[in-house]
């Protein structure tokens, strides 16, 4: 009898482990998010919204950190299912490949959903209307999906695995080589390190990735059908070789952060 409830109360605190691995990950996660999305869509506003301040910072955050939580820890416990799943049925011998698709996988829709519900929560608390949809229902939501999901999605479904999802598989071989140099003394400062490296560099691989997703939904809101190689063809005509790195610096900030994260909770941790 002993055993057994020995053996609940360890199993009990190895589920309570990963609960908090997951919860710390989200809640952190969504703080870099709102952080550096504000300032973003502060300058894409044409002077709508004003330059964010310590004070409207602050009260964003109270306004969007419950919702951008809950439904960060939500994709990410989704993402450590979809992953393990992958690795112990569908391709046991592709763990780093099934963390870029898994990512991936729970990335898009899910992103979407927490970014456009962030620039709502952003104009709103300061008195200003986003462009609102006249539909609602089923059309308001097919609208959602033709227009914020589906243009440039190839490009944003491997902008996401190579990404957060790249980063993921690349952050625990840096911490090696990291471990070799610094030593093992504090392992997760190596972890942290690690995963911003991993994070900075995933992110500059697929930042042509992510300004070709971004030309896609600026096409289709101006009412064209970007297909997947018209909307590389036109962001490449407009920035030339510059669609490489340009707006490069705050998307790098909110992958590393993300990376450092994840790789620092290890979130994957088998249990």
């Amino acid at each position: 009898m002993s055993s057994s409830c020995s053996s609940c109360g360890l199993m009990s605190n190895k589920y309570a482990d990963l609960g908090a691995r997951i919860g710390i990950a989200g809640t952190a996660v969504s703080c870099a998010t709102i952080a550096f999305t504000y300032p973003q869509v502060s300058a894409l506003s044409k002077g709508v919204i004003p330059v964010p301040t310590l004070a409207s910072t602050g009260g964003l955050f109270g306004k969007a950190i419950v919702f951008q939580t809950v439904v960060k820890i939500s994709q990410y416990a989704l993402l450590r299912e979809l992953k393990m799943w992958m690795d112990q049925t569908v391709s046991p011998g592709t763990p780093g490949l099934n963390t870029m698709l898994a990512y991936g996988i729970t990335g898009v829709p899910i992103q979407s959903v927490l970014y456009n519900r962030l620039i709502s929560d952003i104009y709103h608390y300061h008195g200003a209307s986003p462009p609102a949809s006249k539909l609602s229902g089923l059309a308001a939501v097919k609208e959602f999906v033709a227009k914020k999901i589906a243009p440039g999605i190839v490009w944003t479904f491997i902008r996401e695995c190579g990404a957060t999802g790249g980063a993921l598989v690349v952050g625990p071989e840096i911490r090696k080589e990291l471990d070799k140099v610094a030593g093992t003394e504090y392992p997760a400062m190596n972890r942290f390190v690690s995963g911003l490296i991993a994070g900075a560099i995933c992110a500059f691989l697929t930042q042509w990735m992510h300004n070709s997703a971004l030309k896609a939904g600026s096409m289709a809101e101006m009412g064209e059908k970007p297909t997947t190689l018209s909307c590389l063809k036109r962001v490449h005509s407009e920035m030339g070789m510059q669609l490489i790195y340009r707006n490069y610096g705050r998307r790098m900030m909110v992958i590393a952060c993300a990376s450092a994260v994840l790789n620092l909770c290890d979130i994957f941790k088998k249990i």
